[in-house]
């Protein structure tokens, strides 16, 4: 799970001011949550699904159809 924090550390909005922080990886953590997703008792609630030619709108905030819960997944194929 990867979340991009887009225009907010320069933001003077006290909402989004005290909302922001920054994450650094932590492999032992990463491994963690896996293992609780993979174990069921993590559920990550997923809102909408792009293919990665949409990143750009994923990242703007111009993908129709979205319900207002979950994450936004932009999804990528692995070249053969």
């Amino acid at each position: 799970m990867i979340s991009i924090a887009a225009d907010s550390e320069g933001t003077k909005d006290e909402r989004i001011e005290k909302a922001f922080f920054i994450v650094e990886p932590n492999p032992k953590q990463m491994t963690e949550i896996s293992q609780l997703l993979d174990a069921g008792q993590l559920q990550c609630f997923v809102d909408a699904v792009v293919p990665f030619v949409r990143a750009s709108d994923a990242y703007c905030g111009t993908v129709e159809q979205r319900h207002g819960r979950g994450k936004m997944v932009v999804s990528m194929i692995a070249a053969s």
